[in-house]
Formats: structure tokens, sequence, C-alpha cells
């Protein structure tokens, strides 16, 4: 068994993920929003693809591109939305033209990377606490009812507790992201 494949992932382990699931997300989120209509169904779906990957990260082949990995993954969640959602109102595609679309954004989108850095630095400045709540939500894929329940608390806290983090994330990254455009003028 690889240490990828352990419940205690590594620092190192954890940062690659991080890493790589930021410079793919805005990715994953355009394939994802221009194939599913229902704006909340498009956001389950990218949720679910980044829980599906950091479940599945020990099966990755670091030797191998991380993005066409990641969108195989979300085709076939989108693929499998289709199927779930015969009754609702859905547009629908064949496979063969949401193969086409997967390998479409696999070659042109080349997400910026100027993001990982910024993410890097805004983990680093959450307490101990915060970084572990992530690592249990996104790279051991525990539920928020799971967490919970291994942390002696309830899934209301935790899932409030994450938003905030993601919230503090995401005003680091653009104050980092200001500061860095005011550096460079």
């Amino acid at each position: 068994m690889s240490d990828l494949e352990n419940d205690n992932l590594t620092e190192k382990h954890f940062s690659q993920l991080t890493k790589m699931w930021t410079e793919t997300y805005p990715l994953v989120l355009s394939y994802v929003r221009s194939m599913v209509i229902h704006f909340d169904d498009a956001e389950d779906i990218v949720q679910q693809v980044a829980v599906t990957a950091a479940e599945r990260f020990g099966t990755y082949d670091p030797n191998r591109p991380f993005k066409p990995w990641v969108l195989g993954i979300a085709r076939n969640l989108v693929l499998e939305y289709y199927r779930s959602n015969k009754n609702k109102q859905v547009i629908l595609f064949d496979n063969q033209l949401i193969d086409r679309y997967c390998a479409y954004y696999t070659e042109q989108y080349d997400p910026p990377s100027a993001l990982v850095p910024k993410l890097e630095v805004c983990v680093s400045k959450l307490s101990s606490r915060a970084r572990h709540l992530l690592e249990l939500r996104y790279v051991r894929a525990l539920s928020p009812a799971a967490i919970a329940d291994q942390l002696g608390t309830n899934s209301g806290v935790i899932r409030v507790t994450l938003h905030r983090i993601r919230a503090a994330l995401r005003d680091c990254i653009t104050h980092a992201s200001d500061s860095i455009a005011l550096d460079k003028s």
C-alpha cells in the first residue's frame, strides 16, 4: 500500500493535491457549468469531483498530467448526473459530444497557476485546526457528519466552520492579488 492510500497523508501529498486541484479547479468548474444548466447541480458536481479526486488520489499516476485525469472524473460525474436525472428537465448530450468537449477542455484550457503560490501562503496562515479540517474534508474526503463524529461536535458546526475557512482563503487570495498588483506598478 502506498503512502497515498493510507489515511495519514503526508503534508507533502496534501500540498501536491492542493496545488494540482487549485490549478485545475477553474477548468473543472468551467467544464461542468458548461455541461450542466442548473447552477446548483453544477456546483454539487464540482464538489463531488473534488471529493472523488481526493478519495482516488492514491491511484493517480504522478507521471501523467493531472488535468485530463480530473476531467475524466468530471466527465463521469456529468454522465452520471444525466443518467440519474432523466425525469428532470436537463439538456441531454450524447457520450461522444461529452467526450469531445472534455478533450477540447483538456487541450485548450490552461488555468493561471498564479493562484497556487497565493493559496499556499494563505493556507499556511490558517490555524492548525483549520488546516486539519481542510485535510479531513478535501484530502480524506470525509463528510461534515463524519468529521463531526470524529471531533465530537455536530455537522452544522463543521459546515459553518468550513464555509468560514473557504471565505477566509478567498479573501486572503484576493488581498494577495491586490498587493501583488500594487507591487508591480
